[in-house]
């Protein structure tokens, strides 16, 4: 998995163990602009692991905001991403 980081154009890689962290700053203007962006990552990441013979359990696989509480329901509304067509629950 240390490659996995050079599969993504826009966001950093972190992991741990069997655990990876895709993580994306930006602002909530900008908030449809910037799910389009990581879901590009986010399709790259799951290309990476089917490459791998590596999967992604969108059971385990959630979206974690750090926002104010007044921000957060204006990015959730918007703000969706997938993997393997299943839309993955914020946390």
């Amino acid at each position: 998995m240390c490659d996995l980081h050079k599969a993504v154009d826009n966001s950093g890689i972190q992991t741990f163990a069997d655990d990876t962290q895709i993580i994306f700053h930006f602002d909530a203007s900008d908030t449809q602009n910037s799910s389009d962006i990581l879901q590009l990552d986010l399709d790259k990441v799951h290309q990476f692991s089917m490459e791998h013979n590596l999967a992604i359990n969108p059971d385990k696989t959630q979206v974690l905001l750090f926002c104010s509480d007044q921000k957060r329901k204006t990015v959730e509304d918007s703000f969706h991403l997938t993997t393997d067509g299943i839309t993955l629950q914020h946390t």
